[in-house]
């Protein structure tokens, strides 16, 4: 596959794992100790040729969904060239579609030394910070990612989704998930990032409106059913609440710890369940407090 071949279907693949990237459950995922501070591998100058075929059982191990052998093979296409921008994007997406986002990060952060301009890099280091919580972080990269690609749908829906996240800003958030809806309309993430900007900002009717319409387009996401599950409690609709609740935490058992992260749920909702909304059906377990949660180690 000649390079400009296998860009253009880098390109497409990317495309459509920004497009969920709404639909996806940010959740704070830590480093083994000593870890965190690790970089990805060391830029060089000088390095020869890329090897070709790991990159591209890279892209083909991304696209089977086989994120380890996509890890494995973008970090052989790495061992033979520190330099290959394209593994570390790739790389960093298969960490992104693991929630593995602190190793996503280093790795478009080495992406963008060699590229700084480059729109998916951006989106995805926006991701990563999306994905443990740190909310601003992404709202700030997200914006550089729409100002190079002003025209990408997806782009501008994780950016709403990631300002509804810090809680501020709800309106220019709105604006955002509309800019996305008229680049793409009837896209299911931008539906559900407004469904979750229309909550925040009580608009109970719209958002219900806008979780219908999401889960219509992409029945799978869970983060919309548990949202418009919110938004009937929120609204007296009490059974359909808790069956929308009830439902997303069995397609995604970590939807309560999702909602308290973007701060819909009150922390204390995971332990004590007197602080949960009004009709909020109990979890089929008892979480573990906020602040004593066991994340996900590489």
């Amino acid at each position: 596959m000649e390079r400009a071949t296998f860009r253009t279907c880098l390109a497409a693949i990317l495309c459509s794992l920004l497009a969920s990237a709404a639909q996806a459950r940010p959740m704070p995922v830590s480093l083994p100790p000593g870890e965190s501070g690790r970089p990805a591998p060391q830029l060089q100058n000088g390095i020869a040729a890329p090897d070709d075929f790991a990159l591209l059982d890279c892209l083909g191990g991304l696209v089977g969904g086989d994120t380890s052998r996509a890890v494995k093979s973008c970090s052989d296409a790495l061992a033979h060239n520190p330099r290959e921008h394209d593994a570390y994007k790739l790389r960093g997406y298969a960490y992104l579609t693991e929630h593995r986002f602190e190793r996503a990060g280093a790795d478009f952060q080495a992406a963008l030394r060699l590229r700084p301009r480059d729109d998916q890099d951006r989106a995805g280091l926006a991701r990563s910070f999306s994905g443990q919580g740190l909310f601003d972080r992404a709202v700030a990269e997200y914006r550089v990612a729409v100002t190079l690609a002003p025209n990408k749908s997806p782009y501008w829906s994780a950016l709403c989704w990631a300002r509804a996240g810090t809680g501020r800003q709800l309106n220019t958030a709105l604006a955002e998930c509309n800019r996305a809806l008229t680049l793409q309309p009837g896209a299911a993430a931008a539906l559900n990032s407004r469904g979750l900007v229309n909550l925040r900002l009580k608009k109970l009717d719209a958002a219900i409106s806008d979780y219908n319409a999401a889960l219509a387009a992409g029945p799978l996401q869970a983060s919309a059913r548990f949202g418009r599950g919110l938004a009937r409690l929120s609204a007296h609709m009490t059974a359909l609440g808790a069956q929308d609740i009830v439902e997303a935490r069995r397609r995604d058992p970590d939807m309560d710890r999702l909602f308290v992260v973007l701060g819909v749920l009150p922390g204390k909702c995971g332990y004590e369940h007197t602080a949960c909304p009004s009709g909020f059906p109990l979890p089929p377990a008892k979480p573990v407090p906020p602040g004593h949660l066991v994340a996900k180690a590489d």
